[in-house]
């Protein structure tokens, strides 16, 4: 009796051994099953080629940013090097095929935060093919259309969305795509280019439905109407005007010079001469440089021939600021002309030079030389600047720099200098002495900028 209770205590005790060693394997098993799989979430996945050769052309375009750039010369901007990350991550987390307009998008993204238009991707069209036919003017009242090839959107339609976005949020969400200046130059590149209007940012911005169509909301005459229209293939053009015109109010004592290029060529030379000969001619003791129109780079040699025409002795011009490691930057550099401070003027016309009141008109589609023009005559007090805040900064970037992306092929270009206007202490952007936006009315056109020009004329 007694030997069968030992026996049966002895069974109990191996039992309770299988019992505990099974369960301490099971945990230990578990607890190496959730160790792998922890190891397996902080892991980084195994990247496809189209993820690695997307991030070498992004690593490649960063880097150069980082060689060329004046915005670098003091070190890399918190707010790009974040959104290089961003992108970076971005690319890693990407399930589906990347495109080249993929690239476009990340690329851009990047290089907007320069804020430099002088800087960005060769507009590439392989994949800009659909369209909505119509440009936007952006005025102070509102968002209207003035050219259209589609007959449910008319011209003078006042856009209130498209989608459920209004057309200023989609502007915010496309300034991360467009390198600008400055918000002006934003509006301007939505005017005279149908950005807003193609199938390929239209898409980025989600505004798509059922593959095909783009739903507007709009105002005409009182009315609300949705307008649901449908993606084509139809080319945007409008005509552009003259490259100069002029108009001389004896009247009004006003002489006006429409300027929108700005090239030191004969053709300049030979304009500017009628220019003032008709101003000496018929005594106009004010002239108007209309540059609201000026879309071009320029050539600053243009400004100098201008001043040449005015009572002006000595003036300050731009200095240059550049990244010390443009020279070994491998690219090839355009326009890198030096710009000294302080310039004597050679009034080569002496018999024509100008003694009255100057005024600057300019708008948001002022950038290039004209705002660089602008700055040079409000800095040195010559002349007063009127209208909107130019699209092109008073500090440019100059002197671009091409690279081509190693993968995605895009071409791009980097500035590799920057202008610091005469009055640094005004800051970046140049502000008018006085501003005057442009407001839209459909039965009634008003030049608000010359308007209060002639106020300012009739004071004296």
């Amino acid at each position: 009796m007694k030997m069968r209770l030992v026996g049966f205590l002895l069974f109990i005790a191996i039992i309770g051994i299988v019992i505990v060693t099974a369960l301490t394997w099971n945990d230990s098993v578990t607890e190496k099953a959730i160790s792998k799989k922890e190891k397996q979430l902080h892991e980084p996945a195994v990247l496809t080629k189209e993820q690695q050769k997307a991030i070498k052309d992004i690593e490649f375009l960063y880097n150069k940013i980082a060689d060329t750039h004046p915005a670098t010369a003091n070190g890399i901007p918190e707010e790009l090097k974040a959104q290089y990350e961003q992108v970076l991550k971005e690319i890693k987390e990407k399930k589906d095929q990347i495109y080249r307009k993929d690239i476009y998008f990340w690329g851009h993204s990047v290089i907007a935060q320069l804020h430099d238009a002088n800087s960005g991707f060769v507009t590439n069209l392989s994949f800009r093919k659909r369209n909505i036919p119509i440009l936007y003017k952006w005025y102070e009242n509102g968002v209207y259309i003035y050219h259209s090839n589609e007959e449910d959107l008319k011209v003078g339609d006042k856009i209130i969305s498209i989608g459920d976005r209004t057309v200023e949020e989609l502007a915010q969400e496309l300034s991360k795509y467009i390198p600008s200046d400055n918000e002006m130059f934003l509006l301007a590149s939505l005017e005279i280019s149908p950005l807003l209007a193609e199938e390929v940012y239209l898409e980025k911005l989600g505004l798509i439905e059922n593959k095909d169509y783009v739903v507007y909301t709009i105002m005409r005459d009182g009315k609300k109407l949705r307008q649901p229209i449908r993606l084509q293939v139809k080319p945007v053009s409008v005509g552009y005007p003259s490259n100069y015109s002029q108009n001389i109010a004896k009247d009004k004592n006003i002489a006006l010079l429409k300027m929108n290029m700005l090239k030191s060529d004969d053709v300049y030379d030979a304009e500017l001469k009628k220019f003032f000969s008709s101003v000496k001619h018929n005594q106009i003791e004010n002239v108007v440089l209309d540059l609201r129109d000026h879309k071009f780079a320029g050539n600053p040699n243009a400004i100098v021939k201008l001043l040449q025409y005015v009572n002006v002795q000595h003036y300050q011009s731009f200095g240059v600021t550049h990244n010390s490691q443009v020279a070994n930057s491998g690219g090839n550099m355009e326009g890198m002309a030096e710009i000294i401070r302080s310039t004597q003027n050679n009034n080569v016309h002496k018999e024509l030079v100008f003694k009255g009141k100057l005024y600057v008109l300019t708008s948001k589609n002022t950038y290039g030389g004209a705002s660089l023009m602008a700055a040079i005559l409000q800095d040195n007090k010559i002349g007063q600047v009127i209208g909107e805040t130019p699209g092109g900064n008073a500090n440019a970037y100059i002197a671009s720099v091409k690279f081509d992306l190693p993968n995605s092929k895009f071409s791009m270009y980097l500035s590799s200098r920057q202008l610091e206007r005469p009055d640094a202490s005004k800051g970046a952007a140049l502000v008018p002495d006085y501003v005057v936006p442009s407001t839209y009315n459909k039965t009634k056109h008003v030049d608000e900028q010359l308007a209060f020009v002639e106020q300012l004329v009739n004071k004296k």
